[in-house]
Protein backbone atom coordinates (compact mmCIF):
# COMPACT_ATOMS: atom_id res chain seq x y z
CA UNK A 1 0.00 0.00 0.00
CA UNK A 2 1.75 2.86 -1.30
CA UNK A 3 5.34 3.76 -0.74
CA UNK A 4 4.56 4.84 3.26
CA UNK A 5 5.26 1.01 4.07
CA UNK A 6 8.32 1.43 3.28
CA UNK A 7 8.97 2.98 7.42
CA UNK A 8 8.62 -0.96 8.30
CA UNK A 9 12.61 -0.64 7.38
CA UNK A 10 14.52 -0.28 10.47
CA UNK A 11 16.93 1.71 8.78
CA UNK A 12 14.38 4.15 7.52
CA UNK A 13 12.93 4.06 10.80
CA UNK A 14 15.82 4.69 12.73
CA UNK A 15 16.40 7.60 10.62
CA UNK A 16 12.74 8.80 11.24
CA UNK A 17 13.64 8.71 15.02
CA UNK A 18 16.53 11.27 14.82
CA UNK A 19 14.14 13.29 12.18
CA UNK A 20 11.40 13.48 14.27
CA UNK A 21 12.94 15.63 17.19
CA UNK A 22 13.26 18.09 14.09
CA UNK A 23 9.42 18.64 13.80
CA UNK A 24 8.17 19.39 17.23
CA UNK A 25 5.50 21.76 17.71
CA UNK A 26 7.31 25.07 17.65
CA UNK A 27 7.41 24.79 13.94
CA UNK A 28 3.42 24.31 13.77
CA UNK A 29 3.14 28.12 15.81
CA UNK A 30 4.04 30.35 12.67
CA UNK A 31 1.47 33.03 12.08
CA UNK A 32 0.99 32.36 8.44
CA UNK A 33 -2.05 35.00 6.64
CA UNK A 34 -4.94 33.70 4.60
CA UNK A 35 -4.10 29.98 5.69
CA UNK A 36 -6.62 27.32 6.05
CA UNK A 37 -6.06 26.00 9.44
CA UNK A 38 -6.03 21.84 10.62
CA UNK A 39 -7.24 21.25 13.89
CA UNK A 40 -6.77 17.94 15.72
CA UNK A 41 -8.29 17.62 19.58
CA UNK A 42 -7.67 13.56 19.81
CA UNK A 43 -6.97 10.65 18.28
CA UNK A 44 -9.17 7.52 18.45
CA UNK A 45 -8.36 4.18 18.80
CA UNK A 46 -10.15 0.64 18.73
CA UNK A 47 -8.84 -3.03 18.58
CA UNK A 48 -10.24 -6.83 18.75
CA UNK A 49 -9.88 -7.13 21.82
CA UNK A 50 -9.66 -11.05 22.40
CA UNK A 51 -6.63 -11.07 19.20
CA UNK A 52 -4.99 -7.60 19.85
CA UNK A 53 -5.27 -6.63 23.39
CA UNK A 54 -6.63 -3.16 24.75
CA UNK A 55 -7.16 -0.46 22.88
CA UNK A 56 -5.59 2.13 25.65
CA UNK A 57 -2.79 4.11 23.75
CA UNK A 58 -0.68 6.97 24.18
CA UNK A 59 -0.48 8.05 20.90
CA UNK A 60 1.16 11.37 21.43
CA UNK A 61 2.13 12.90 17.83
CA UNK A 62 0.59 13.01 14.40
CA UNK A 63 3.09 13.38 11.45
CA UNK A 64 0.65 14.89 8.59
CA UNK A 65 1.89 14.66 5.11
CA UNK A 66 -0.37 16.34 2.33
CA UNK A 67 -0.04 15.47 -1.44
CA UNK A 68 2.81 12.79 0.26
CA UNK A 69 5.07 15.67 1.30
CA UNK A 70 5.31 15.67 5.30
CA UNK A 71 4.11 19.15 6.00
CA UNK A 72 5.53 18.08 10.10
CA UNK A 73 5.35 15.90 12.93
CA UNK A 74 2.99 17.73 15.60
CA UNK A 75 1.60 16.72 19.24
CA UNK A 76 -1.91 16.34 19.66
CA UNK A 77 -4.38 18.41 20.47
CA UNK A 78 -2.72 21.03 17.91
CA UNK A 79 -3.96 23.51 15.40
CA UNK A 80 -1.42 24.44 11.94
CA UNK A 81 -1.60 26.77 8.83
CA UNK A 82 -2.01 24.99 5.69
CA UNK A 83 -1.01 27.03 3.17
CA UNK A 84 -3.42 25.51 0.59
CA UNK A 85 -6.93 25.53 -1.18
CA UNK A 86 -9.38 22.98 -2.11
CA UNK A 87 -9.37 19.27 -1.86
CA UNK A 88 -5.76 17.34 -1.33
CA UNK A 89 -4.96 13.99 -0.19
CA UNK A 90 -3.65 13.70 3.55
CA UNK A 91 -1.76 11.19 5.41
CA UNK A 92 -1.79 11.25 9.34
CA UNK A 93 0.46 9.12 10.86
CA UNK A 94 0.69 8.44 15.02
CA UNK A 95 4.18 8.32 16.56
CA UNK A 96 5.13 7.59 20.08
CA UNK A 97 7.29 8.56 22.56
CA UNK A 98 9.56 5.06 22.12
CA UNK A 99 11.64 4.08 25.25
CA UNK A 100 9.81 6.44 27.22
CA UNK A 101 12.20 9.02 25.52
CA UNK A 102 10.75 12.53 24.84
CA UNK A 103 13.77 12.68 21.68
CA UNK A 104 12.85 9.72 20.50
CA UNK A 105 9.52 10.20 18.73
CA UNK A 106 8.90 7.73 15.55
CA UNK A 107 6.16 7.01 13.36
CA UNK A 108 4.88 3.99 14.98
CA UNK A 109 4.31 1.52 12.19
CA UNK A 110 2.26 -1.07 13.77
CA UNK A 111 -0.45 1.21 13.56
CA UNK A 112 -2.34 1.83 9.97
CA UNK A 113 -1.92 5.46 8.95
CA UNK A 114 -5.16 7.63 7.69
CA UNK A 115 -5.21 7.80 4.29
CA UNK A 116 -8.14 10.61 2.75
CA UNK A 117 -8.71 13.79 1.10
CA UNK A 118 -9.45 16.80 2.60
CA UNK A 119 -10.74 20.56 1.78
CA UNK A 120 -9.15 23.54 2.74
CA UNK A 121 -10.40 26.93 2.74
CA UNK A 122 -8.18 30.01 3.94
CA UNK A 123 -9.61 31.19 6.13
CA UNK A 124 -11.61 28.73 8.02
CA UNK A 125 -10.77 25.39 10.07
CA UNK A 126 -10.76 22.12 9.18
CA UNK A 127 -11.43 20.33 12.43
CA UNK A 128 -10.81 16.03 12.52
CA UNK A 129 -10.32 13.71 14.91
CA UNK A 130 -8.03 10.79 13.22
CA UNK A 131 -9.47 6.92 14.35
CA UNK A 132 -6.73 4.41 14.32
CA UNK A 133 -6.31 0.80 14.67
CA UNK A 134 -3.40 -1.80 14.07
CA UNK A 135 -2.53 -2.55 10.73
CA UNK A 136 -3.96 -5.93 8.99
CA UNK A 137 -0.25 -7.37 8.98
CA UNK A 138 0.24 -6.74 12.16
CA UNK A 139 1.46 -9.96 14.54
CA UNK A 140 1.09 -10.14 17.83
CA UNK A 141 3.21 -12.75 19.63
CA UNK A 142 2.78 -12.09 23.09
CA UNK A 143 -0.63 -11.08 24.81
CA UNK A 144 -0.90 -10.86 28.62
CA UNK A 145 -4.05 -8.72 30.89
CA UNK A 146 -3.34 -11.40 33.73
CA UNK A 147 -7.53 -12.19 33.32
CA UNK A 148 -7.18 -15.64 32.80
CA UNK A 149 -5.89 -16.94 35.95
CA UNK A 150 -2.71 -18.21 35.17
CA UNK A 151 0.51 -16.86 34.92
CA UNK A 152 2.33 -16.65 31.87
CA UNK A 153 5.60 -15.09 33.56
CA UNK A 154 7.93 -16.05 36.73
CA UNK A 155 10.45 -14.78 38.84
CA UNK A 156 13.54 -15.78 37.28
CA UNK A 157 15.63 -18.83 39.86
CA UNK A 158 18.02 -15.99 41.27
CA UNK A 159 15.40 -13.30 41.92
CA UNK A 160 14.56 -12.99 45.99
CA UNK A 161 11.64 -11.24 44.67
CA UNK A 162 8.71 -12.58 43.93
CA UNK A 163 6.05 -12.29 40.68
CA UNK A 164 2.53 -12.80 41.60
CA UNK A 165 -1.34 -11.85 39.63
CA UNK A 166 -3.02 -9.19 41.84
CA UNK A 167 -6.40 -8.51 41.87
CA UNK A 168 -8.71 -5.90 43.56
CA UNK A 169 -8.52 -2.26 44.93
CA UNK A 170 -6.71 -0.07 42.54
CA UNK A 171 -4.19 -2.17 41.31
CA UNK A 172 -5.21 -3.51 38.19
CA UNK A 173 -5.01 -0.36 35.18
CA UNK A 174 -7.95 -2.55 33.40
CA UNK A 175 -9.81 -5.14 34.07
CA UNK A 176 -9.39 -6.95 37.42
CA UNK A 177 -6.35 -8.03 37.49
CA UNK A 178 -2.67 -7.16 37.20
CA UNK A 179 1.03 -9.07 37.47
CA UNK A 180 3.10 -7.54 40.55
CA UNK A 181 7.04 -7.83 40.87
CA UNK A 182 7.87 -6.78 44.21
CA UNK A 183 11.13 -6.52 46.31
CA UNK A 184 10.98 -6.52 50.24
CA UNK A 185 12.77 -4.37 52.20
CA UNK A 186 14.93 -7.39 54.21
CA UNK A 187 16.42 -8.17 50.71
CA UNK A 188 19.24 -5.29 51.55
CA UNK A 189 21.50 -6.81 48.73
CA UNK A 190 19.13 -8.63 45.88
CA UNK A 191 17.00 -8.46 43.14
CA UNK A 192 13.49 -9.55 41.82
CA UNK A 193 13.53 -10.39 38.16
CA UNK A 194 10.67 -11.90 36.03
CA UNK A 195 10.53 -13.46 32.80
CA UNK A 196 7.97 -14.74 30.09
CA UNK A 197 7.76 -18.52 30.69
CA UNK A 198 7.52 -19.30 27.10
CA UNK A 199 10.03 -18.04 24.60
CA UNK A 200 9.34 -16.46 21.20
CA UNK A 201 10.45 -16.33 17.80
CA UNK A 202 11.29 -12.91 16.04
CA UNK A 203 11.92 -11.93 12.85
CA UNK A 204 15.47 -10.87 12.23
CA UNK A 205 14.74 -9.11 9.17
CA UNK A 206 15.09 -5.95 10.99
CA UNK A 207 11.35 -5.12 10.33
CA UNK A 208 9.80 -3.44 14.02
CA UNK A 209 9.23 -5.54 16.71
CA UNK A 210 7.39 -3.35 19.87
CA UNK A 211 6.91 -4.10 23.33
CA UNK A 212 3.58 -2.18 24.40
CA UNK A 213 2.76 -2.12 28.47
CA UNK A 214 1.01 -0.23 31.43
CA UNK A 215 2.77 0.03 34.13
CA UNK A 216 2.73 1.42 37.94
CA UNK A 217 5.57 1.74 40.21
CA UNK A 218 7.32 3.30 43.29
CA UNK A 219 10.96 1.92 41.88
CA UNK A 220 12.89 2.40 39.06
CA UNK A 221 13.33 -0.87 36.81
CA UNK A 222 14.67 -2.29 33.74
CA UNK A 223 13.29 -4.18 31.11
CA UNK A 224 14.89 -7.00 28.95
CA UNK A 225 14.90 -9.81 26.51
CA UNK A 226 16.67 -13.30 27.43
CA UNK A 227 17.96 -15.09 24.12
CA UNK A 228 18.26 -18.40 24.13
CA UNK A 229 21.00 -19.86 21.79
CA UNK A 230 20.52 -23.10 20.00
CA UNK A 231 22.77 -24.92 22.46
CA UNK A 232 20.11 -23.56 25.51
CA UNK A 233 22.92 -21.62 26.73
CA UNK A 234 21.34 -17.61 27.57
CA UNK A 235 22.22 -14.24 27.06
CA UNK A 236 20.44 -11.35 28.69
CA UNK A 237 20.39 -7.80 27.31
CA UNK A 238 19.09 -3.99 28.71
CA UNK A 239 16.05 -2.67 26.46
CA UNK A 240 15.49 0.31 28.48
CA UNK A 241 15.16 1.33 31.80
CA UNK A 242 12.03 3.31 33.36
CA UNK A 243 11.86 5.49 36.39
CA UNK A 244 9.39 5.52 38.78
CA UNK A 245 5.81 6.42 37.85
CA UNK A 246 5.13 7.73 41.28
CA UNK A 247 2.21 4.90 41.61
CA UNK A 248 0.45 6.34 38.84
CA UNK A 249 -0.29 3.75 35.78
CA UNK A 250 1.63 5.31 32.54
CA UNK A 251 1.83 3.45 28.81
CA UNK A 252 5.02 2.93 27.97
CA UNK A 253 6.31 1.55 24.10
CA UNK A 254 9.99 -0.08 23.53
CA UNK A 255 11.79 -1.50 20.65
CA UNK A 256 13.20 -5.26 20.33
CA UNK A 257 14.64 -4.75 16.76
CA UNK A 258 18.51 -3.84 17.35
CA UNK A 259 18.80 -6.25 20.18
CA UNK A 260 17.29 -9.41 18.58
CA UNK A 261 18.65 -8.35 15.16
CA UNK A 262 22.36 -8.35 17.53
CA UNK A 263 21.82 -11.75 18.86
CA UNK A 264 23.40 -13.85 16.07
CA UNK A 265 23.19 -17.27 18.35
CA UNK A 266 19.40 -18.19 18.12
CA UNK A 267 16.47 -16.66 17.30
CA UNK A 268 14.28 -17.29 20.34
CA UNK A 269 13.16 -14.75 23.14
CA UNK A 270 12.33 -14.14 26.98
CA UNK A 271 10.99 -10.44 27.69
CA UNK A 272 11.85 -9.60 31.34
CA UNK A 273 11.45 -7.02 34.09
CA UNK A 274 13.82 -6.23 36.86
CA UNK A 275 13.98 -4.54 39.93
CA UNK A 276 17.61 -3.82 41.23
CA UNK A 277 17.59 -3.48 45.00
CA UNK A 278 17.26 0.95 45.65
CA UNK A 279 18.20 0.79 49.76
CA UNK A 280 16.91 4.23 49.78
CA UNK A 281 13.53 2.83 49.31
CA UNK A 282 10.96 0.55 51.70
CA UNK A 283 9.05 -1.92 49.65
CA UNK A 284 9.56 -1.75 45.62
CA UNK A 285 6.78 -2.83 43.62
CA UNK A 286 6.27 -2.36 39.79
CA UNK A 287 2.56 -3.26 38.64
CA UNK A 288 2.27 -4.53 35.08
CA UNK A 289 -0.58 -4.55 32.76
CA UNK A 290 -1.88 -4.81 29.22
CA UNK A 291 1.69 -6.72 27.83
CA UNK A 292 1.52 -6.86 24.29
CA UNK A 293 4.83 -8.10 21.92
CA UNK A 294 4.06 -6.93 17.99
CA UNK A 295 5.74 -7.37 14.73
Amino acid sequence: MRHFYLFRNTLILSALILAGSSFLPSCAKQKTENAAWLRVDSIHFSTTEATQGTARQDLRDLWVYINDNLQGTYQVPFKVPVIMDGSHSVILAPGILLNGMTGSRPLYTAVKPYYGSMTFVPGDTLVYNPAFEYDTTVTFAYLENFEQGSLSMYKTVYSTGDFTSVSGGNDPYEGNNCGLLSLNSGDASAYAEAATIDPYIFPKDGRGIFVEMHYKCNTDFIVKIRGVATDGSTYDFDIGGVYSSGNKWKKIYFTLTPKVVEFSLGNKFHLMYRINRNTDLGDQRLYVDNIKILY
